[in-house]
């Protein structure tokens, strides 16, 4: 049986998840930018929640601040995540491990403050908590973006090529061919 040329070799382009920062190399300036910008704007209202926890600001006026919360309890953790993760986030470095870590935070404090309330979120409180769980799943799936450190990072040290590169290696080579399309032409060919 005769074999395809090609039907040893690796496919011709294949994008690994493992090569993150080249996900949305490809794609539009818009789509980067969008991506940044729910980062940046998901950040900026996690760690309001941060500050209020910790240092009492940005509280309403008729809540009074009762002092920090003690050190190493559930809203000390809450606290410094909410406020020194979303700071991270805001600046795109280690985007990933950190929007995860925030992601199993957020679905900790569902269950913990809201679930036990009400099944349905709008009902026990709970929508803006499951909506940064999934969020931050998204994020730590996606990576920061091109408008973030880790990006600019990772393109100082050769591993992100650029979008003109990416661009044109993709024009220039086809899409993979499964096995069993593979196998069928080679069969033809016989």
């Amino acid at each position: 049986m005769q074999t395809h040329p090609d039907e040893s070799a690796a496919p011709a382009h294949t994008v690994a998840v493992s090569d993150a920062p080249t996900l949305l190399a490809g794609h539009s300036t818009l789509a980067s930018a969008a991506l940044s910008a729910l980062r940046v704007v998901s950040a900026l209202l996690l760690m309001q929640h941060g500050v209020q926890k910790l240092f009492g600001l940005l509280l309403p006026a008729e809540r009074g601040f009762s002092g920090a919360p003690d050190l190493f309890t559930r809203t000390w953790f809450a606290g410094m995540l909410e406020t020194f993760g979303a700071l991270l986030l805001l600046l795109g470095l280690f985007t990933r491990p950190v929007a995860f870590v925030l992601s199993g935070l957020m679905a900790f404090a569902y269950f913990i403050a809201h679930a036990g309330d009400n099944f349905w979120p709008i009902l026990n409180g709970g929508e803006l908590a499951a909506l940064f769980c999934f969020v931050f799943l998204a994020l730590s799936a996606l990576g920061g973006g091109r408008f973030s450190l880790d990006h600019l990072i990772a393109r100082r040290q050769g591993r992100v090529p650029t979008t003109a590169a990416v661009t044109e290696s993709s024009a220039a080579q086809p899409y993979p061919i499964d096995r069993r399309k593979r196998r069928r032409r080679s069969k033809r060919r016989v």
